[in-house]
Order: structure tokens, then C-alpha cells, then sequence
């Protein structure tokens, strides 16, 4: 079985390079003879196409463009868009429980802080 297989291969490997030589040969490519000069393929043969002389392409036109106009700046420089209305600092009266939440909340903050000096280093190595 094997035997048949690799002749039948064979046989079609044989076929198709023989096929190729003969289209080689067909397709008008000629070994130039011995002494003769080497004649290229493009001085060979003709394939009828016409030269035709195409002058060069223009130069790009220029394109002039008008300047866009330009939005006028709303406020000068150095001039705030919010007009500045005086604010009056009157103090505002706190009772005595909100004077002792307040400075109960400013303790405990103040704690927050010293705790965070003392024990972030212990854990930062």
C-alpha cells in the first residue's frame, strides 16, 4: 500500500514539474544563445501598450484662510467675574453648651493629631 502511494507521488510530482517547464517556456521567456548580446525581457518583448506622455501635476493651490474673529475677554486682567460685596464679620453669640461643644470637639481633634505622631512611627518600619 505504501509502495503504490509513493509511486502515485511520485508520478504527479513528475507531471506537474514537467507541466510547469512547458509553461515556463511558453510564456515567450528564451535563453539568449551563447555569444549572442543579453537582450532583457522589456526589450523583448512587446505587450502593444502605448507611451503616453502625461504632463506633471499642478502645484497644490494655496489656500488663503481669513483669521477667525476672536471672542473679546469677558473682564479685564486682574478683575474678578463675582463682584465683591463686603461681608460683615459680626461674631455670633454661642451659648454655653455649644462653647463646650466646640472646644470638647477642638479636644478630641487635637488628641487625633498627637496620637497619629506617636504611634505612626512605631508601625511605619
Amino acid at each position: 500500500m505504501e509502495d503504490v502511494i509513493a509511486i502515485i507521488l511520485t508520478v504527479l510530482i513528475g507531471i506537474g514539474a514537467k507541466w510547469l517547464e512547458n509553461r515556463h517556456k511558453s510564456s515567450g521567456q528564451r535563453e539568449p544563445e551563447k555569444g549572442s548580446r543579453t537582450v532583457t525581457r522589456r526589450q523583448e518583448v512587446d505587450h502593444g501598450y502605448k507611451t503616453i506622455n502625461v504632463p506633471p501635476a499642478p502645484a497644490p493651490a494655496v489656500k488663503y484662510t481669513t483669521p477667525k474673529p476672536t471672542a473679546k475677554p469677558l473682564f479685564e486682567e486682574g478683575q474678578c467675574a463675582v463682584p465683591h460685596e463686603p461681608v460683615e464679620d459680626a461674631p455670633v453669640a454661642l451659648s454655653q453648651a455649644d462653647d463646650e461643644a466646640v472646644a470638647a470637639h477642638f479636644a478630641r481633634w487635637r488628641q487625633a493629631i498627637i496620637d497619629a505622631q506617636i504611634i505612626t512611627p512605631k508601625f511605619k518600619d
